[in-house]
């Protein structure tokens, strides 16, 4: 499990910028027509997959 994780981290801070800047495009008006409760969700989504990432890096880089 260790090993994919440090595989895929770079894969989950993607999806992590993503999710992001879809919650950018979305307050900023851009977006229009989107529920709130999808932005909240984009948000929690955005939060895991980052933190999944900085621990797949720790992983990666662990002696």
């Amino acid at each position: 499990m260790r090993h994919w994780l440090g595989r895929l981290s770079f894969s989950f801070i993607i999806i992590g910028a993503v999710l992001l800047w879809e919650c950018y495009q979305i307050l900023s008006g851009r977006i229009v027509g989107v529920p709130t409760w999808r932005v909240g969700l984009y948000l929690a989504g955005a939060l895991c997959a980052l933190v999944v990432g900085a621990l797949g890096i720790r992983q990666r880089h662990r002696p």
